[in-house]
């Protein structure tokens, strides 16, 4: 009867574990998703390659980011 009661007690922590975790919060913080890409840099982490709102420059930030991630761009002839 004991080993029952220990296997019941451990069952059901276990199945009540999860109801106590809190749901995500969405903050304020990034862009919103009704913004432009471009318009939502107004922070200390972003890089500094572009004004927030420089479309042209965001876009020029974009393509030299994917250009130094290419391999076949990175990689030196032999």
């Amino acid at each position: 009867m004991g080993r029952h009661r220990v296997l019941l007690v451990a069952a059901a922590t276990i199945a009540l574990a999860g109801c106590g975790q809190a749901p995500d919060a969405v903050t304020s913080s990034g862009a919103k998703p009704d913004q432009k890409p471009y318009a939502g840099a107004d922070n200390n982490y972003a890089e500094k390659t572009f004004t927030s709102g420089d479309s042209a420059g965001w876009q020029k930030a974009i393509k030299e980011r994917a250009q130094a991630q290419n391999d076949y761009i990175r990689a030196q002839p032999l």
